[in-house]
């Protein structure tokens, strides 16, 4: 069991990882201050994650259960009801913070303004994370952890990477571009390697009929 556990394990140490790589690279290669900019703006993410985390827990045992009986129809057209219900909740909170960034980000001291472009770069990428949906927890609830494993850590390289050649050039900007390209790339890796290899097509795709959900 030991073994079995260690890709979650690898996956779960990746996700902590990811989200405190930028403020940890920015407070050595930017400032402290510009470190606490970007930490805030991360928080107001967790508005998109936990829609969508709430819906994957009601509808988990559903989605194991046509995995286990083979019924691809039904798999894809649950997980693409999850991708476009959370697509429509991350819409209007990403205009709201398109719209009022500055006063969000106000409500931590007037300092904090400055980090207005990467909260809108960080809500863009969420926006996109909501549609693409369960893609981690489908391969994780499908057995493939340790494809999940191996994209997680490609994508913390990849960010490292990244964070590395733009926050000299960008600053705070450049590590919330990093964290976009790598987040969004993994995500769509995933997407594509799930409905290759397992036939589950699991984002929304409007006018694309998935069928009925048994």
């Amino acid at each position: 069991w030991i073994m079995s556990g260690m890709p979650i394990m690898v996956v779960t140490l990746g996700f902590t990882s990811m989200a405190e790589i930028d403020v940890i690279i920015l407070a050595n290669m930017s400032s402290v201050e510009d470190s606490a900019v970007y930490s805030v703006a991360t928080r107001y993410m967790q508005l998109f994650s936990l829609p969508l985390g709430v819906m994957q827990s009601i509808s988990a045992s559903s989605l194991a259960l046509y995995h286990q009986r083979k019924e691809a129809s039904s798999y894809s057209a649950l997980a693409s009801k999850l991708s476009k219900i959370s697509f429509l909740i991350a819409i209007p909170i990403f205009i709201t913070l398109l719209l009022f960034s500055d006063i969000f980000l106000a409500l931590f001291g007037d300092d904090y303004i400055k980090g207005s472009v990467v909260l809108l770069i960080l809500a863009f990428m969420a926006t996109l994370n909501a549609w693409f949906g369960s893609t981690g927890y489908s391969l994780t609830m499908t057995g493939r952890q340790m494809t999940l494993a191996k994209l997680i850590l490609l994508a913390l390289a990849v960010n490292i990477i990244l964070d590395v050649i733009l926050i000299p050039i960008m600053g705070i900007e450049g590590a919330a571009i990093a964290t976009f390209i790598s987040t969004v790339g993994w995500n769509v890796v995933a997407i594509l390697y799930i409905k290759n290899k397992l036939g589950y097509l699991i984002v929304w795709l409007p006018f694309r009929n998935y069928g009925e959900v048994n």
